[in-house]
């Protein structure tokens, strides 16, 4: 009964100030509260489609809230230099990825999207490294931040060698094998993956991840249009663009 009381006289309270009604006038003596709370309770058991609606405006807002902060998240990714990136300089399009090393839908998404960068001309390509599976993937990460501050070509072909094998990461001697394929020295490479600067590129993303509602790998904004889940083909992806 008491949370019953509770409920009522909130809706009662936002019922009054959806009408604009002053503070003070709201300041009602316990038995006209509880004489509107018999009318709201009546008027919601005679009528429960008003629920519904109530329901379904209240998901509509916030979708839109949704919405209007990963527009806000998109276009902080984009002014951000730090975070890795390729493809065109005056993009007709975009495409956001928050990828982990060691996730497996992530791996078939590959071929997908570097044949879009290979095909096209207009996209830019953001790399949100997303480290949630393990330990190995955190330090992949860290290493693939400091190498795009470094070189952000070896970057791209650092991200494309990790995420084309078919296995696993398991330690940190694999990540060492791959910088150094780039010619890069892994100590220079090491130490700046410590650094607190990559700590905050890192720690950026999550928090884009977080804005965005991202909670798995892959996730995908396209144009602004979230996409859940590994892309199928290159026609899939661009489908999305607008």
């Amino acid at each position: 009964m008491k949370l019953r009381s509770l409920f009522l006289s909130l809706v009662a309270g936002l019922t009054l100030a959806g009408f604009g009604v002053p503070a003070a006038a709201a300041q009602f003596s316990d038995s006209q509260k509880a004489e509107i709370e018999n009318i709201v309770y009546n008027y919601l058991l005679n009528n429960p489609d008003v629920m519904i609606e109530v329901g379904e405006k209240l998901k509509a807002r916030q979708a839109q809230i949704q919405e209007a902060e990963r527009e806000k998240a998109v276009k902080e990714i984009i002014a951000n230099p730090n975070i890795p990136q390729s493809g065109a300089e005056k993009p007709r399009h975009t495409i956001i990825e928050f990828f982990d090393y060691n996730c497996g839908y992530c791996k078939q998404a590959k071929p997908h999207t570097m044949k879009i960068l290979e095909k096209r001309s207009d996209v830019r390509y953001y790399y949100l490294e997303f480290p949630i599976l393990s330990e190995i993937s955190y330090t992949a990460a860290r290493i693939g931040v400091a190498i795009y501050a470094m070189n952000p070509e070896l970057y791209v072909k650092y991200n494309n060698e990790l995420m084309t094998r078919k296995s696993r990461l398991q330690n940190e001697v694999e990540i060492q094998a791959a910088v150094e394929q780039l010619g890069l020295k892994w100590a220079e490479v090491q130490t700046l993956a410590k650094s607190p600067a990559v700590s905050d590129v890192l720690s950026q993303i999550r928090t884009l991840a977080d804005k965005m509602q991202v909670t798995g790998t892959p996730s995908f904004i396209i144009d602004g249009v979230p996409m859940h889940g590994a892309p199928r083909s290159v026609d899939t992806i661009e489908s999305y663009f607008k």
